[in-house]
Parts: C-alpha cells; structure tokens; sequence
C-alpha cells in the first residue's frame, strides 16, 4: 500500500469542501499529472521521549509542528495543542514530546502552503 501524504488538520464547515483546500489540487496534480508531489512524513519513532522523522520532499519546506492532547475523551471532541517543531537541513523533524500526551501527530508546511500531517500516534 502506497504511502500519501494527509492532512488531518483541517476541518471541514458546513458548505465547505475539501476541494476548497490546495493540497486537494497539488494531490490531483501530482497523481493525474505528475506535479510536484506534496512532501510526506514518513513514519515518526519516538525515542526517550522525542519524537524523530524523515520527510521527503521536493519542495522547501517553511515549518514543522508537534500536535498532541493530553485528554482522553471521545476523538471527535479532543482539545488539541501544538507547538513548533525543529525542521534539519528540509530532511528530518524532531521534538520533545510533552509527558502527559495521549494522541499525537506531525505536521509540515511547504513553500506551496500545503500542509501534509503523518498518522496519528498513541504512546
């Protein structure tokens, strides 16, 4: 099974489409017509408390983040929180993951302002 990239951040309000969003467009391009793929997190390690990993990406990208909650209620009703994340070289993220975070998940934007997330992780 291939890999692609996602965005689970967004939230779609009534009347509104996912095709609002660009990376819906650079998706379609990159599959239909051989765009510039959106960049892809691949599958983050967390490691003595920090979370590590790679991106591929042929476009610059501008920032990482962190997204977590500490709660344990229903998923559709989560308080989320975010905070920056260190982005090497446009080939790796890494943070420290907060002590107390129940779900998890990682986030980069590229010079496009296309937002792509890894899945989402439950330590």
């Amino acid at each position: 099974m291939q890999n692609y990239p996602c965005n689970i951040l967004r939230k779609l309000f009534n009347g509104q489409y996912i095709t609002d969003h660009e990376e819906f467009s650079l998706f379609i391009d990159q599959n239909l017509r051989g765009g510039i793929p959106l960049p892809t997190i691949l599958k983050p390690e967390l490691v003595d408390g920090k979370v590590h990993a790679k991106v591929k990406s042929k476009t610059d990208l501008i920032s990482a983040d962190l997204h977590y909650t500490t709660e344990t209620t229903p998923i559709n009703k989560l308080k989320w929180e975010s905070t920056s994340a260190h982005l090497d070289c446009n080939q790796s993220i890494s943070c420290a993951l907060p002590d107390k975070a129940t779900i998890w998940f990682l986030t980069v934007t590229d010079n496009r302002g296309a937002i792509v997330s890894s899945e989402l992780f439950f330590p």
